[in-house]
């Protein structure tokens, strides 16, 4: 422990700063490369189905060469600073950040040489090692280990093979282990390290193995009980917080965050902390086998940095944190990642609100859905007499009122005079008919909106009211317009062509496909089938599932690939949805806390990926 106490501050220092400034530079770069690569390709989504379509671009492969050779050097520029840090440490020097990114980009530059090829596969074979955190998410990310068991099944004999392939590998990185510290602190050639190192590891490769098993074991169990903790502690906090009916989906929700936190926690700690078992192994072997250390690595360096580089490097720190927020939003809004099928999951959006729990189109409608979670509310907009746009899904107001009167034969004033709540129960008795602009003001920092205009030759000009109250309330990033007339999109987007707009039908025929000023498609969930959903999302639009009415039809279109699941039920479908990436960890704490549901595995990616 002492090469980890010698210069921990130092270490912290430059974990945070180089994964936080990795995230708002080689994240994007990756993003912009990939997004880049997929246009190029001539596709506008990338699906399981395309997948050897994209893979066949030689554009392609060169860009996944060039993106694979970058996050190398991301990665054997850290291995070079640990090295360096564990290295100093030993020796008793103290350092700071500076001193060790300095050093690091020097010994980095001098490693690169043309000789030092095969360093990249060594790197890149070691990054597995000690990125398990990363290896992992890339595993989750593509559900390879849910398509082995599809294209396997239960032919045991190829996970064997695999596992004994895996074995072999490991095998043979282990002689090369400690190659890094023979090229960093020696400065040898690349091909007289591998010599060395293989020479240190004779015959202690199994006892090496074993230490390396135990000490990772022991991190998985220390992160694992961490993780354990905080989702144990939200689970808690959501059952004496929350109604009975919205715990279990307000956990899953709950648990997602602390699981994308607790993945940047392991990002930060998991590399430094392994790679130091490794030369923790590299001195004592070093030092049982009598072999001299001839370190090419005398920094100049004082304890304490100065005070201003101090600040700049809180400064540095501040804006690293900043940026990370806005690339990570950017990136799950507008960017690639909403082009690649299997890192998406369908928002949910309740149904003219929580429609289950409250009387539909009204302000506890709304409340109900935001409370319950959803991701959009969707509701429907028609104009009174005097053309204030309300919300109401019937062009009549019998059913939810009982007057029988159509919304443009009476004005604003007269429908506050109606109750449209106690049809469904008695406690809402008191509701009223919301106007768009409430429900907007209303809604604002709480759910998003999907907003369906109900056109009728009565309230010609519905659309421009609509569009001018968004616009009035700057609320055009928090809403979507949908409508089953393609004409009234055509007006929308002639108006504010920044407003997202949706196309809804029932039974799609003929030539519905590649229609100008619709962003996305809101399809009957009952006759939507997989090849709509795949022809659409080729054609860069967005598939929306409505008349989601039970938990079936749930799984089948969120199995299909929607980007949206439009429900009555908002919490049968957020269970649903957020099962589908839960881990085995959550699933099993949600059985224990809340009791037994309808929570199950989806699939075996998590399974075998316990946290992250």
């Amino acid at each position: 422990m002492k090469m980890l106490k010698t210069n921990f501050g130092a270490l912290v220092w430059f974990e945070v700063l180089y994964k936080l400034l990795a995230a708002v530079s080689l994240y994007p770069l990756i993003l912009f490369l990939l997004n880049f690569s997929i246009e190029k390709a001539g596709l506008n989504y990338l699906t399981n189905t395309n997948l050897q379509e994209f893979l066949g671009n030689p554009l392609s492969i060169a860009m996944i060469v060039f993106i694979v050779t970058v996050i190398v050097i991301y990665s054997l520029f850290e291995l070079v600073v640990l090295t360096i840090c564990y290295e100093m440490s030993h020796n008793g020097e103290k350092t700071n950040v500076i001193t060790l990114i300095i050093t690091g980009i020097k010994r980095l530059w001098r490693v690169l040489r043309p000789e030092s090829i095969f360093l990249f596969l060594l790197v890149l074979a070691a990054a597995v090692l000690f990125d398990l955190p990363f290896t992992s998410s890339l595993v989750s990310m593509t559900a390879l280990s849910d398509y082995m068991s599809l294209f396997w099944g239960n032919h045991h004999f190829f996970y064997i093979a695999a596992i004994i392939v895996e074995i072999i590998i490991l095998y043979l990185i282990s002689f090369s282990l400690f190659s890094v510290h023979y090229l960093i602190i020696e400065n040898r050639k690349f091909t007289d390290s591998l010599k060395a190192s293989r020479n240190l590891v004779r015959g202690e490769t199994i006892q090496n193995a074993f230490h390396i098993a135990v000490w990772f074991l022991f991190l998985f169990t220390v992160l694992a009980v961490v993780y354990a903790c905080f989702n144990i502690a939200a689970a808690y906090t959501v059952k004496f917080v929350w109604p009975p009916d919205a715990q279990v989906a307000a956990f899953l929700s709950a648990a997602r965050i602390i699981t994308q936190i607790m993945t940047i926690i392991i990002y930060a700690v998991f590399t430094p902390l392994a790679y130091l078992m490794i030369s923790s192994i590299f001195y004592a072997q070093k030092e049982s086998r009598k072999e001299p250390l001839v370190s090419v690595i005398h920094p100049r360096s004082g304890k304490k940095m100065n005070k201003w580089l101090a600040a700049l490097l809180a400064l540095v720190l501040i804006v690293s944190v900043v940026l990370n927020f806005d690339v990570i939003n950017l990136s799950l809004q507008s960017s690639v990642l909403r082009n690649i099928q299997l890192v998406r999951i369908p928002t949910i959006t309740a149904h003219r609100g929580s429609s289950v729990e409250a009387p539909e189109n009204t302000l506890s409608a709304i409340q109900k859905a935001a409370d319950e979670l959803a991701d959009y509310a969707e509701i429907d907009v028609r104009a009174t007499k005097d053309n204030i746009v309300v919300l109401l899904h019937d062009d009549s107001l019998k059913r939810t009122t009982g007057v029988d009167k159509k919304i443009w034969d009476i004005t604003y004033e007269e429908t506050q005079k109606l109750d449209v709540g106690s049809w469904l129960s008695d406690k809402y008795f008191e509701e009223r008919i919301p106007t768009l602009d409430e429900i907007i003001k209303f809604s604002d920092g709480k759910i998003m909106l999907n907003i369906e205009i109900k056109t009728s030759e009565y309230n010609p000009n519905l659309e421009e009211s609509v569009v001018r109250i968004i616009q009035d309330n700057h609320f055009e990033d928090k809403c979507i317009i949908s409508t089953f007339s393609y004409p009234v999109l055509a007006r929308i987007k002639a108006m504010d062509p920044d407003i997202r707009t949706g196309i809804i039908m029932n039974v799609a025929f003929a030539d519905y496909l590649n229609l100008s000023n619709v962003d996305f498609y809101s399809l009957n969930a009952q006759f939507l089938t997989r090849d709509q959903v795949e022809k659409l999302h080729i054609l860069g639009y967005e598939v929306y599932a409505w008349n989601v009415v039970n938990s079936v039809t749930a799984k089948r279109v969120m199995n299909m690939g929607v980007d949206s699941i439009i429900t009555s039920d908002t919490l049968m479908s957020k269970e649903i949805v957020y099962t589908a990436s839960a881990n085995w960890l959550v699933l099993k704490i949600t059985e224990f806390i809340f009791g037994k549901t309808d929570v199950e595995q989806s699939g075996i990616t998590n399974i075998f990926l316990p946290y992250w």
